[in-house]
């Protein structure tokens, strides 16, 4: 199993529309791939975490290149890990404020340690 996290900036401001409109289509992707993952999105910028099957998590991370949406798509993190982490969610979308994404708890039990890697990218944006 292949994971990758990846930082984005949303190239002007969205609506929740937008937001909900990108949702669907990140989740019609990642469901057409087999592929499961995280979408987080805070003062204008996503994280984005993809797990599956390395071919078709890189489609679907093309296909947010070709998204006009984006802009200045960056690599964080990837790698193999030993079985997925968001196995429930072909992708969820969450929009944070100012709370970290994954309290202590999350983090004890992250031992492939993705959402550690997650809550680093998120701190850098708060």
């Amino acid at each position: 199993m292949y994971y990758c996290v990846y930082t984005s900036t949303a190239s002007s401001p969205l609506s929740d529309q937008e937001l909900m409109n990108i949702k669907v289509k990140s989740r019609s992707d990642c469901e057409k791939s087999g592929v499961t993952g995280l979408l987080v999105f805070h003062r204008n910028t996503f994280i984005h975490y993809y797990e599956g099957e390395k071919d078709n998590v890189k489609k679907v991370l093309t296909s947010i290149g070709k998204d006009k949406r984006h802009k200045d798509v960056k690599p964080v993190a990837d790698g193999k890990i030993k079985g997925r982490q968001f196995a429930n969610a072909s992708m969820e979308l969450r929009v944070l404020d100012k709370d970290p994404l994954f309290p202590a708890g999350d983090l004890s039990a992250d031992s492939a340690g993705v959402k550690q890697i997650i809550n680093d990218c998120f701190m850098k944006i708060t």
